[in-house]
């Protein structure tokens, strides 16, 4: 065995050894892969989750970035959309870049309002889910808006089957789903 006093010469012999331990950790790791089927499930992803205020038509966001009246029409128009329409939209942006199609995913949007202090779920079903990106909107607009109020706590979660692909969700969700279920067992 060398001695410690000569570094460089211990490191000379070590590095074989190192290099060894880890070309057999890697082909062990890549031994252990998922069965095909399997490996479709992997490149979800939730990109984006937006919740956007639906309260003024065309001319009132206009007249946020400018100061000016130049056409004179301005406050002769409405700015406002009419209350069956105003609101909000939750949009979800997710893409999946997979290389196999998948059959069918289903994405789920829990989520509570401001006024209603259950939780509400919204899914939609993905058939034949493919490379690419894909959108989602849930639109809380009209009476339904003024009822509930705005959507302050969420969870978006990508399924297949019973297994969870992608989740996001808001920064206060898991204490509210904490509560919720605290709440359950006092019943």
């Amino acid at each position: 065995m060398e001695t410690i006093y000569r570094k460089g010469r211990v490191m000379k012999s070590i590095f074989p050894i190192i290099v060894a331990i880890f070309i057999i950790s890697v082909s062990t790791c890549s031994a252990e892969e998922e069965p095909a089927t399997e490996l479709s499930t992997k490149g979800f992803k939730i990109t984006k989750v937006m919740n956007e205020p639906r309260k003024l038509n065309a001319l009132g966001k206009m007249s946020e970035f400018t100061d000016s009246n130049a056409v004179g029409k301005e406050t002769e128009l409405g700015r406002e959309l009419p209350a069956s329409e105003q609101g909000e939209e939750f949009i979800v942006k997710w893409r999946y870049s997979g290389s196999v199609a998948v059959p069918e995913v289903t994405v789920k949007i829990e989520y509570v309002t401001g006024m209603k202090p259950e939780i509400q779920i919204f899914e939609r079903v993905y058939a034949g889910v493919k490379k690419k990106s894909y959108e989602i909107t849930l639109r809380n607009t009209g009476s339904n808006y003024e009822k509930q109020g705005e959507i302050a706590h969420w969870r978006v979660t990508i399924r297949r089957g019973n297994k969870v692909l992608a989740s996001k969700q808001s920064a206060m969700w898991s204490s509210l789903e904490t509560f919720a279920e605290g709440a359950k067992l006092e019943k």
